[in-house]
Order: C-alpha cells, then sequence, then structure tokens
C-alpha cells in the first residue's frame, strides 16, 4: 500500500518505509524538511494511514511512536554510504519495527520521465 499525502509545492517529496507486526507500508509527504515529513506521517489524520497500522489509533501508542522516533536513541540516523536516506528502529505494542525515510529529488525525477 502507498499513500501519498500533502499538497504539492516546491517542498521535496519524502517516502516513508515502515515495517512492523509482519506489514510493510509506504507513505509519501511533502515538507519542509525530514523531522516534518516524519510528523506528518505519525499524525496522519486518513483512516488508511500507515502510521495508524502501527498506533492502532491509540494515543498512547501514537505519543510513544512520536516519541522513539523524534527525541530519542531511536530518531532516524542516515545511513552509511547513501544520501538523503535515514533508518530508524523503534518498538511499540510489544513489537519491534523498523522505518525507513527517502527524500526525492523531484528534478532528478522529472528528469527521468
Amino acid at each position: 500500500m502507498c499513500s501519498s499525502f500533502g499538497t504539492k509545492t516546491q517542498m521535496p517529496r519524502y517516502t516513508i518505509i515502515a515495517e512492523h507486526a509482519g506489514g510493510t507500508y509506504v507513505s509519501q509527504f511533502h515538507a519542509n524538511s525530514r523531522g516534518a515529513a516524519l510528523q506528518m506521517w505519525i499524525d496522519d489524520p486518513r483512516p488508511d494511514s500507515s502510521a495508524r497500522y502501527i498506533h492502532k489509533d491509540k494515543q498512547k501508542h501514537r505519543d510513544k511512536l512520536g516519541e522513539l522516533l523524534t527525541n530519542s536513541d531511536s530518531s532516524p540516523w542516515e545511513l552509511d554510504g547513501c544520501v538523503n536516506v535515514w533508518q530508524s528502529l523503534f518498538r511499540v505494542r510489544k513489537q519491534g519495527g523498523s522505518l525507513h525515510i527517502i527524500r526525492t529529488d523531484e528534478d532528478a525525477e522529472q528528469a527521468a520521465s
């Protein structure tokens, strides 16, 4: 499943790939920073948002996920040897998961098409 959210603007596109409890979830957001895209993913209000599959729309799980991914040792780190690719590991609802964030250069995307 891939879902896209946010108004297309001059802001970069971030693709977030989350794996948790046997599922893989892909979302895209236009945001002015990696942190803003991550917060948009956590707070995504759509009923089919990938973050909701992880936190089950329970405030305590959403808060824990947000805290883990923005204010701790679990916050995303840049993947060695890659540009604009970050990874994080987290544990929510007694299950581990991984998160990848990729910033897409839309200029390069348009040149390739």
